[in-house]
């Protein structure tokens, strides 16, 4: 009998689909700017308010940076679009709500850079997994919900400030190929420590 903690399964670890990913650019007109991802529910916790409040920044220094909100509820959508309004960034800002699981390796797929702003310190969510596993670069807040699982080799880890934040994504989206080494690294951990053959060894 095995006790498994904390395993992508194969639908997370698969390589993203080209032809998904270049019918979902064309589907909300991507082509051009650079991608700064979210993915998963926005319950306070997570800290997507923060991530919206970045965007200030990000988009001064790079106005081709895009923020793609992936999931929520229809008023959270609602919420983080208002949000992005007042802080000025409406244009820099996209939330299209929740789409099939499925489909999650694509959107990370997208990404120049996966953001995970959690604000909970302890709990580590299963889609920093997904992220490290899609091989893209990782901007997340240091705490132990994600220095448990990556440090600094496989992801910027940054203070969960909106600043903080704006820095981590902004130091990526400046210097692509150090961002590329922390996905290449983190791709690594997940396979190397969290997935069910490396479990059984």
């Amino acid at each position: 009998v095995f006790e498994i903690r904390d395993i992508p399964g194969d639908a997370v670890l698969r390589p993203p689909d080209p032809k998904t990913i270049a019918a979902i650019r064309e589907e909300l007109s991507l082509e051009g700017r650079r991608l700064v991802v979210y993915t998963g529910n926005f319950d306070r916790r997570q800290g997507t308010e923060l991530l919206v409040e970045a965007m200030a920044e990000v988009s001064g220094r790079c106005p081709d940076a895009l923020l793609l909100l992936v999931g929520g509820d229809p008023e959270q959508v609602a919420a983080m679009r208002e949000l992005a309004a007042a802080q000025g960034v409406a244009g820099s800002v996209r939330a299209i709500g929740k789409r099939p699981l499925e489909q999650m390796p694509e959107f990370m797929g997208l990404a120049d850079v996966l953001v995970s702003p959690r604000l909970e310190p302890l709990v580590t969510p299963l889609k920093i997994y997904a992220y490290m596993a899609s091989g893209r670069p990782v901007v997340a807040t240091d705490f132990p919900t994600h220095t448990d699982v990556l440090d600094g080799s496989a992801a910027r880890l940054v203070p969960p400030t909106a600043a903080g934040l704006a820095e981590g994504i902004l130091a990526v989206l400046e210097d692509p190929a150090s961002g590329a080494v922390l996905g290449r690294n983190a791709r690594a951990i997940v396979e190397r420590n969290h997935t069910y053959a490396a479990f059984r060894t």
